[in-house]
This record gives structure tokens, C-alpha cells and sequence, in this order.
């Protein structure tokens, strides 16, 4: 039952598919799949099923429906669901109370007639990796078992992937959400900061920190939006001509994804958009700054735990967290100085363009284990940027490798522009069918 999260709302609202069916079948798929992914931490099954059962007695009754009503929605383990305890996936709070409450953003989706299903995996408080010193199995790239499915939003990807779900929720402080969908052929939005809420959000650095969607196409993406945001959301719709982009060089990548950005561009000035190069600051200035206010955040969280229980820290955790031990407050107070001027900077730069194209990760998605190239691919080097200046950034899939990996693309909009950034992405999704593509692993 491959549909999408929009034509599966209308399938639902028109009686001609079932909540609890289609949970049931999720659920199925999940046991047969996520064996060899392992993108769930928890799951919910008895939950999902009451939530399922509830939702078609809804649609028979013919009481009102929320946007997702019926449809099951995957939460990344760093965000609270009643129920559950929300492990980070650290040992650190393995052995945590369950929740009582949700956060803000699940409420939300409950509001709208969501299923929450599970919970999902993520890099070691979205900070850490998967390396193999980790308690928890690594989660696997549906593309490539052998590969990664990116950090730290990780379970989210490969799980909407593998359709395991058709929406899954992350979080973004140094592009969690962007990498993982960049890697896994997906679509995954970071809105503007502050957009949605994070209250019941296990931080990172709360300065930097965001929530958003994860799913296979741009119109599910704007759905679960919606939802999250509890106001309806309708991108701008009359095509792209005369949209100004702005493509940004300078942010370095491998030929096959510089090749297809440069195909990609081609598409949207065949549909009317204007293209033009754009130079931003530099990216080290841009990931000195980021890194500096998250790692100084970071740490002012954790020091607790970390002076009492070092051990239970993954290796890559416990050296980020280090390094945050050893920024002063000076040092912290000139990165936010540096952030003014670097938000203030890109807003000039978008004064002569509607939208920045950049690329999302240096390279596909590299090897497990291998942590070089992890390290390379999972810096943010082009996704800290709109972190630290808070607009929106959505990865986009463009393409494949020759070896069948995903390709992928970042817009980035105005703050507050989202609109904008649906509306290129939407006319270039309908314009190609990279979107339509399935891993064999999975889809076979």
C-alpha cells in the first residue's frame, strides 16, 4: 500500500481506506523490515491500534477530521510521547520514568487526527553517532544496509524510506533533519527558528535547536506542517517565473551532486525561475560559529551527568561535549556576536533573491563505521548555516549515483518564508520523479 500522506488523508476522509488496516499493515511491515534497519526504538503497537480504532469510528460516525486524521506518524526519541520514556538513545536515561505528558509538537499532531506509532532512533543525544562502542544496533540506509542513513535524525530517514511510515518528526540543531533526508532520497524541512514549539524537546543547544517533517514528497511535507503548526498551510501556486534563485558554489560537494544541482537549475529556469550566483560568508566562519554555541550549550546541560557518569557517554557524546567544557564565555559571547552579523549578512544576501539553492551533505552517504567520512558528511558544514541564521532550509531529492545512491539539494528561504521554499520545491518535484523512486531492499 505504497501512498503518499496526502492521498492517503483523502483515501481515509473518503472511506476508502482504513485507519486500523493501514496501521496494521505498518505495524506488519515494521516487524518483517526493521530488523535489518533498525530505525525504531519503541514501538507502540497496542496504542496505534486503539488510536487507529478510535480514528474510523470517527470517519464512519462522519465527525470532524483533522488534517492527518488516521494517519501514523513516527516521533524521533528525543522528543517526549505519553507512554514512553524518551531515551536519546544514551545510557544515560535508559532507566528514565516514563512520560506522562507529550510534547508540544506531538500534541499537535494528535490534535490533527495523528497515530503515533513509535519512537525512533537517533545519533547519541543528537549529538554523539552511531560508532560501534553504541549499546543500540546502528540504523542502516535502506539505499545501502552498508550504509549510513546520516545523523542524527537518523531513524526518521530510513524508517519514511523503507515506508515503514509516511511521516516521521525530527530535530535540527546542525541539520539533523536535512542530512538524514539528503541521504535517504527524502524531503525534510527545518522551518524558520522559533516556527513550531519545543516545549517536552529534549535540547541539544536551545539556541539552535528546531522541529520538523520528514517525508517522501514535498505535499506531505507541507500536510504534516500544517498539522504542527495548527494553522493551514498553502504555499504560493502560481508556478516559479520570474522567482529569483540564488545559487550558492562556493559550498563544496562531490562532482555527481555539484552535476546534478547544476541539472536541477537548468529545470527551474526551464520553468521560468532567474538564476543567479550568490556568495555567503565563508563556511569555516559559518561552522566555528555553530559549533562553538552548540558545543558551549551542549555541554552546560550535560555537565551534571557527565562529571557523574562519564561511562555512560558514547565516545563521540563524551569528546563533543569536552570540547564544550573548554569555551570560555568570552569565547561563547563573540560566537553570538558573529551570529548577529552573520544573520544580518544573509538577509542582505537575500535582498536580490527569492530563494538560496545550496548543496546538503559533501557526499552521498558514506559506510558505516567508516568515521572519517561520517565526520566529513555529518559536520553541517551546509547545513549549520541556517541554524545559526534561523531560515528555512528544506533538502530536496535531484537525483542518483551511478551506484544508486540519493542526491539531493537544499532551498533556503527567508525567515518566515516557507511559502516560497514549497512553492520551488513543489514545482521542481512535479517536473521530475525522483520522488517515485523505493530502495529494492525494501520495496522489492
Amino acid at each position: 500500500m505504497d501512498l503518499s500522506a496526502a492521498d492517503l488523508a483523502q483515501e481515509i476522509r473518503a472511506g476508502k481506506v482504513s485507519p486500523l488496516e493501514y496501521t496494521r499493515h505498518l505495524l506488519e511491515r515494521i516487524e518483517r523490515l526493521d530488523p535489518q534497519i533498525h530505525a525504531f526504538i519503541h514501538l507502540l503497537p497496542e496504542q496505534s491500534i486503539q488510536s487507529a480504532r478510535l480514528a474510523e469510528d470517527a470517519v464512519r460516525r462522519g465527525l470532524p477530521l483533522g488534517p492527518l486524521h488516521g494517519i501514523p506518524v513516527a516521533i524521533k526519541d528525543n522528543i517526549d510521547v505519553a507512554g514512553c520514556v524518551t531515551t536519546c538513545q544514551s545510557r544515560v536515561r535508559a532507566h528514565k520514568s516514563v512520560k506522562t505528558r507529550d510534547a508540544a509538537v506531538v500534541a499537535q499532531l494528535r490534535e490533527a487526527g495523528a497515530i503515533i506509532i513509535g519512537k525512533l532512533a537517533l545519533d547519541e543525544f543528537a549529538i554523539g553517532d552511531q560508532a560501534p562502542d553504541s549499546p543500540w544496533p546502528a540504523t542502516r540506509n535502506p539505499w545501502g544496509l552498508d550504509r549510513t542513513p546520516g545523523g542524527s535524525s537518523c531513524g526518521a530517514g530510513a524508517a519514511v524510506a523503507a515506508g515503514l511510515v509516511p511521516i516521521a518528526i525530527g530535530t535540527d540543531t546542525g541539520g539533523s533533519i536535512r542530512n538524514p533526508a539528503a541521504l535517504c532520497g527524502l524531503v525534510g524541512l527545518k522551518p524558520t527558528y522559533g516556527y513550531l514549539p519545543l516545549a517536552g524537546i529534549f535540547p541539544v543547544a536551545r539556541s539552535l535547536d528546531h522541529v520538523g517533517p520528514i517525508t517522501r514528497t514535498v505535499a506531505d511535507n507541507m500536510l504534516a506542517l500544517s498539522a504542527l503548526a495548527r494553522e493551514p498551510f498553502q504555499p504560493e501556486t502560481e508556478g516559479i517565473r520570474g522567482v529569483r534563485v540564488g545559487i550558492v558554489r562556493h559550498f563544496p560537494a562531490t562532482p555527481d551532486i555539484v552535476a546534478a544541482i547544476e541539472t536541477a537549475l537548468e529545470a527551474l529556469k526551464a520553468m521560468g525561475a532567474v538564476v543567479v550566483e550568490i556568495r555567503l560568508d565563508a563556511l569555516d566562519v559559518f561552522r566555528e560559529c555553530g559549533w562553538t554555541i552548540l558545543k558551549a550549550e551542549a555541554f552546560r546541560f550535560h555537565q551534571r551527568w557527565l562529571k557523574m557518569r562519564p561511562e555512560d557517554y558514547g565516545s563521540a557524546a563524551r569528546r563533543i561535549l569536552s570540547d564544550g567544557a573548554r569555551i570560555d564565555r568570552e569565547r561563547y559571547l563573540e560566537a553570538q556576536r558573529t551570529r548577529v552579523r552573520l544573520r544580518a549578512n544573509i538577509a542582505v544576501a537575500m535582498q536580490e533573491v527569492d530563494i538560496l539553492v545550496t548543496a546538503v551533505t559533501p557526499a552521498p552517504a558514506c559506510r558505516l563505521y567508516d568515521l572519517d567520512a561520517m565526520e566529513k558528511s555529518g559536520d553541517g558544514s551546509m547545513r549549520i548555516p541556517f541554524n545559526v541564521t534561523g531560515n528555512p532550509a528544506l533538502a530536496l531529492p535531484i537525483g542518483f549515483t551511478p551506484g544508486g545512491l540519493p542526491l539531493s539539494m537544499q532551498l533556503v528561504g527567508k525567515r518566515m518564508a516557507e511559502s516560497t521554499v514549497y512553492r520551488v520545491a513543489l514545482a521542481y518535484e512535479a517536473a521530475t520523479r525522483w520522488h517515485q523512486w523505493r530502495p529494492e531492499f525494501a520495496w522489492s
